[in-house]
């Protein structure tokens, strides 16, 4: 090797380096570009790179106006050879001539390309189907014969076959510890065989265009300007599978197989003990420019051995039907629900397909590697935040009200977590409106009702005071309503002594207390006609007090999520008809299975709409009505408002807030020290700190969000508060 790298050196200047024109030789490149390393630090290299065959499908019928901007990416960025570029063309036009005539411009492409017609095939016999693209990889285009004789001509070298579909524009990563990518596909694979892997694995990334036009590809400018959006529609396709083998070492030491009788190229189908990857963040991004066209024309042609439309190319269609918006004029393609924004590490692109089916997560990782990423994939599922949140930026101004800055900028912070952690579980529940148009909650919003539910007489001088609190606070509160559960007489109230917010009367509150003869739960919901002012409606008990910064979190993230209930403390509630149901504070009695996975939040403070407040006397059953209200059973009233919510809003998980504890009072505990001690009822933990790293909107996948709504037929889980340990008990039923 020396003998003849002393002949290919040139002296300089600044040292011995390789000849320019015999640098592509060579696979131990620096990356600096402009010379080659002088020889005495080429020790252990090969002589030369490895040998890439790329095999690719094209669909004459459709694809005409990628095919240019493929070839230069592969032939022109990657550097393959446009003679081992091997290409099958598909068409299933239905006439000779329309096949003709789909057929030669495509040949057109792939000769001023450079493509030999020898490595071309005509695919118009046979209808497509991915075993069928498996059987012509092996038995026509002989893809595997085609690689190993062009290795007779360079012995020592190993053999590449890439696999791509028109569509797919893998992107080099960077080396392994930092620097440029490699400037070639084949000096990238050379290096990955010297570390002893035999799959360039990849992960999908789609690419469609700015405001969702479905408009073909132009010939300039390049396809990355053209079609600038990243999203994630396929790796969130629940039977569509992202990870990619990009191409696999088929000849040399070490080698492995594609071992599978489809044809989809995923990493996941080499399975072989000899297919190795590198680790999810070394994978390469697969640019997917499949969004345009005829799609819905182009996918129903995907059909299966048995000629039926695959379970993957549906779900397709149905995202396209769903994200399109269909006007006199053009098609155009939604993808904010799927937006990636900046989001760039692999993992995080992937995690809904290795959340959904871990059991497919690609073998060729290895043993230890794949239970790192799952124990990764488990440990950041426990935070809304997987990555770090960049505000938006409206967030960025500072808003009129100096006091809310803090305040506004964190809640911005919780619901975009809020909002990524739910794009993530739209199998179980749909992804909010919010979400998909990317608000940030008002700086300033709506005015809130407030219904304080309470009965103690030896109390009332607190709910007085909790009372002309909220008075006292008109720019977020706009109606209090004391509901005075008898026999005891009704409290008089008067908050006229506490003048209006801000001075400005027009944030005077109206404070009412309407008294009920019987202490029943159901009391809660039996004036709505009292609370239908505003668009939101804080439930709540005696025995909480909230600040402003907390009244008007509930109102911001209400006008966001206005079909969601609100609360604080989550609880998960499941039912089974062969099992005992299960019922636990998730936070503290779940253990780690179930820790922070709630479907439901208990009745101590609730914000919903008013007419969720109606509906509670008109929707919910009799017979469950009837049942809350002999006994006085609250975890089942908690239950049923969940019931009605989940029936009136399906898929439509509450929402658990985490506040301050000087935000969010607990009256029933003691201060000791400037903390608070005690327990709440069901065993309830205190708050913890809400701020932008901790604090949001929480929600849990793999828990149900509907509820049966059977707990008032006694065969479901006990209607009857659980004890709590070291809590006090109360002798009396309370609200």
């Amino acid at each position: 090797m020396y003998a003849r790298l002393g002949k290919e050196a040139e002296k300089t200047a600044r040292g011995v380096f390789v000849k320019e024109p015999k640098r592509h030789l060579y696979a131990c490149d620096d990356g600096r570009g402009d010379a080659a390393p002088e020889p005495g630090c080429w020790d252990g290299c090969d002589e030369g790179e490895d040998v890439v065959a790329l095999y690719v499908v094209v669909s004459a019928d459709d694809h005409l106006a990628l095919l240019p901007h493929f070839l230069a990416h592969w032939i022109g960025e990657l550097g393959v050879r446009a003679a081992n570029v091997l290409v099958d063309v598909n068409s299933n036009a239905p006439t000779t001539a329309t096949r003709r005539g789909a057929l030669d411009p495509i040949h057109a492409v792939l000769r001023a390309a450079g493509v030999p017609a020898a490595n071309v095939f005509n695919w118009t016999t046979t209808n497509f189907t991915s075993a069928e693209k498996r059987r012509r990889f092996d038995r026509v285009l002989k893809v595997p014969a085609f690689l190993e004789a062009r290795l007779a001509a360079t012995p020592g070298r190993g053999g590449w076959i890439a696999l791509a579909d028109v569509d797919e524009f893998p992107i080099l990563p960077s080396p392994l510890g930092g620097g440029a990518p490699s400037r070639t596909l084949a000096a990238h694979l050379t290096k990955l065989a010297a570390g002893g892997f035999t799959v360039l694995a990849g992960y999908t990334v789609d690419r469609s265009r700015k405001g969702g036009s479905l408009e073909a590809p132009r010939a300039a400018p390049s396809i990355w300007k053209q079609f600038p959006v990243r999203s994630a529609i396929t790796a969130r396709c629940a039977e569509c599978r992202a990870n990619k083998a990009v191409a696999y070492r088929r000849f040399g030491s070490p080698q492995t197989a594609w071992n599978s009788d489809k044809g989809g190229h995923h990493a996941e189908h080499f399975t072989l003990p000899s297919a190795r990857c590198e680790a999810v963040e070394r994978w390469a991004e697969v640019a997917h420019f499949k969004w345009w066209g005829d799609l819905d024309s182009y996918l129903a042609k995907r059909v299966t051995d048995a000629g039926r439309v695959a379970k993957a190319t549906q779900e397709m269609l149905d995202v396209l039907g769903a994200a399109e918006s269909r006007t006199a004029r053009a098609a155009r393609l939604d993808v904010k629900p799927y937006a990636l924004g900046q989001e760039r590490r692999p993992v995080e692109v992937m995690r809904a397909e290795f959340a959904e089916t871990p059991d497919k997560i690609p073998t060729c990782l290895g043993a230890p590697t794949t239970q790192s990423l799952k124990a990764h994939l488990k440990a950041t599922a426990r935070a809304s935040g997987v990555v770090p949140f960049h505000p938006p930026r409206a967030a960025r101004p500072k808003p009129a009200d100096g006091d809310t800055d803090a305040w506004w900028l964190a809640l911005t912070r919780a619901v975009a977590r809020y909002c990524r952690c739910r794009g993530y579980e739209r199998k179980i529940s749909n992804v909010p409106a919010a979400c998909v148009r990317g608000l940030s909650p008002p700086t300033k919003p709506p005015r809130l009702s407030v219904a304080v539910l309470s009965y103690l007489p030896s109390e009332v001088s607190r709910l007085r005071a909790t009372a002309c609190h909220y008075a006292s606070l008109g720019a977020v509160v706009g109606k209090v309503l004391v509901q005075w559960n008898g026999p005891a007489p009704a409290p008089v109230i008067d908050c006229a002594h506490v003048p209006p917010d801000k001075g400005d009367p027009k944030f005077s509150v109206d404070v009412e207390v309407v008294a009920f003869e019987r202490n029943t739960l159901l009391n809660r919901y039996a004036s709505p006609e009292k609370l239908s002012q505003f668009p939101a409606v804080l439930l709540q008990d005696d025995d909480v007090r909230y600040s402003r910064k907390a009244l008007r979190a509930f109102s911001a993230v209400h006008v966001l999520f206005p079909d969601a209930v609100l609360g604080l403390q989550g609880r998960i509630a499941l039912y089974s008809d062969v099992a005992p149901g299960f019922y636990a504070n998730p936070d503290r009695k779940g253990g780690n299975l179930v820790e922070y996975q709630y479907n439901m939040l208990t009745g101590k403070t609730s914000v919903v709409s008013p007419d969720t407040v109606a509906a509670f006397a008109t929707a919910v059953p009799a017979a469950s009505r009837r049942f809350i209200d002999d006994g006085h059973r609250p975890t089942c009233e908690d239950m049923t408002l969940h019931w009605l919510h989940a029936t009136r809003h399906p898929r439509t998980p509450p929402i658990w807030l985490e506040l301050p504890t000087k935000d969010a009072l607990d009256l029933d505990t003691v201060a000791v020290n400037g903390s608070q001690s005690g327990e709440m009822h069901l065993d309830v933990k205190n708050w913890t700190v809400w701020n932008s790293n901790v604090g949001r909107p929480r929600h849990r996948r793999d828990v149900v969000t509907r509820l049966t709504g059977r707990c008032h037929t006694g065969t479901g889980p006990s209607c009857a508060e659980p004890a709590s340990t070291g809590s006090p008990t109360n002798s009396g039923p309370t609200p």
